[in-house]
């Protein structure tokens, strides 16, 4: 990110409201569009968990301190660890010597903030990305499966109703199904 330290901390006034991270914010839009999604279909994806309002904030820069639960959201729609979306925000709002707890659970690392990875660690992250996005992927794909079949049932009911209804018959022989 471009900015200095001193302009992270300076709110930028635009209209009534106040721009806290606007380069953090254009950052996370970048990712996103990255993985070809509008805001509204993260919401989609966020199940709840964070809103198009939400993350449109955040983007703009209207947000200083983000929920750390709409962070983890975004994480795991974008399929990166939660250190790529809240390493910026702690970054900017408390400096890069902040550590993070050794057992930090919520956040999946034990590292401190700026460590740097080694490279067997960068594969092995780049490795899970990668299975992470096949498995999404997999799961896309059996939900338009399943929204497929649930469409032909639909289909398939409306049939037979219609059938029975053009043949007076509204009874249903239990062994044959007709």
């Amino acid at each position: 990110m471009s900015t200095t330290r001193a302009e992270q901390f300076e709110p930028v006034t635009s209209g009534k409201r106040q721009k806290f991270h606007r380069e953090i914010g254009r950052e996370l839009a970048k990712l996103r569009k990255l993985k070809n999604l509008s805001q509204g279909q993260v919401a989609l994806r966020g199940r709840g968990k964070i809103t198009e309002g939400t993350l449109k904030a955040i983007e703009t820069g209207r947000v200083k301190n983000p929920d750390p639960d709409h962070l983890r959201a975004l994480a795991a729609i974008y399929g990166v660890p939660f250190a790529v979306v809240a390493d910026p925000f702690i970054r900017a709002n408390y400096g890069s010597d902040l550590a993070r707890h050794d057992r930090d659970r919520k956040s999946g690392s034990s590292s401190h903030v700026g460590d740097p990875i080694d490279d067997a660690t960068a594969a092995r992250i780049q490795r899970l990305e990668e299975d992470n996005a096949t498995l999404r992927s997999a799961l896309d794909q059996t939900e338009d499966v399943a929204r497929q079949l649930g469409v032909l049932a639909t289909h398939l009911s409306e049939g037979r109703e219609a059938a029975l209804r053009k043949t007076g018959s509204s009874s249903v022989d239990r062994k044959t199904g007709r």
